[in-house]
């Protein structure tokens, strides 16, 4: 029975330490503490975590007043409960933390921070993610060659037409209502654009992080490359009856002449299948 006391005194400890270091202001700390030593661990828990969120988001954190990243930061420490004990998680889950934060629609939260958070987010997941780019068939002759030439290329062209090709796993298709790629000091969105901004965060081979500009048709084109086992020329059919409004010609050429690009940047892979 006192061991059992005794566990649950300790416990208790624990929870209302644990629970001033998360908000020091609405939370006391345990009455026999020295505030001095005390003052180490408040010190220790704000700036570890202030200064892992702020080298995370350093756009977010640079676009904000002192007092409100800071306050943002704070808010994150006392009311968020994380789920994963692991440091290098901590990005992720302050992301979650803004999603649910912007359920709120507070006064003081601009309206593109969620996705600002989630677009800087994504060069941290795609260090940490697991995965490798798939192999691509063809990536002597794509080396050698612009993808204008290799169109022209009839040898070429007949092999590629029964490849198939394979999304890497690497790279993420990202749709936005801002421009959060061109959010800095000297662009700071008033409101949202006209229209979605398509943009695709991918790893290459070498483990660099690359982002860029899309639109829609190519981010369906790629969701065709990694959902359905569909050789190029049934990718670019799909594409043509969902794009009717074009030339089905155009979208071929223009959709073949992508994928070879896309595959050069690691983003997609080919699978040379047997005619």
């Amino acid at each position: 029975m006192v061991k059992r006391s005794s566990v649950s005194v300790t416990q208790q400890l624990q929870n209302e330490f644990a629970s001033h270091l998360r908000s020091p202001e609405q939370c006391p700390a345990p009455a026999h503490l020295e505030d001095r030593r005390v003052q180490i661990y408040r010190d220790l828990v704000y700036k570890n975590v202030f200064s892992f969120i702020s080298s995370s988001f350093p756009v977010f954190k640079k676009t904000s007043s002192d007092s409100y990243w800071q306050a943002l930061v704070r808010d994150f420490i006392a009311g968020y409960r994380s789920e994963s004990p692991y440091f290098s998680d901590l990005a992720r889950e302050f992301v979650d933390f803004l999603e649910q934060r912007a359920s709120q629609n507070l006064p003081d939260d601009p309206g593109y921070m969620l996705e600002l958070a989630q677009y800087e987010w994504a060069k941290i997941g795609l260090l940490l993610a697991e995965g490798t780019v798939p192999n691509n068939c063809f990536a002597e002759q794509m080396s050698n060659a612009k993808p204008g030439e290799l169109i022209n290329d009839k040898a070429f062209m007949e092999k590629i037409g029964l490849a198939k090709p394979i999304m890497s796993s690497l790279a993420w298709p990202m749709q936005f209502q801002h421009a959060v790629h061109k959010i800095g000091l000297d662009f700071i969105p008033q409101s949202p654009e006209s229209t979605p901004v398509f943009l695709i965060s991918y790893r290459q081979k070498d483990d660099s992080i690359h982002f860029m500009e899309s639109n829609g048709l190519t981010v369906r084109m790629l969701s065709l490359c990694g959902e359905q086992q569909l050789d190029i020329r049934g990718v670019l059919d799909q594409l043509c009856i969902e794009a009717s409004t074009f030339p089905s010609e155009t979208v071929k050429k223009s959709g073949l002449e992508t994928l070879i690009k896309l595959a050069g940047q690691d983003i997609i892979g080919f699978v040379e299948l047997e005619s």
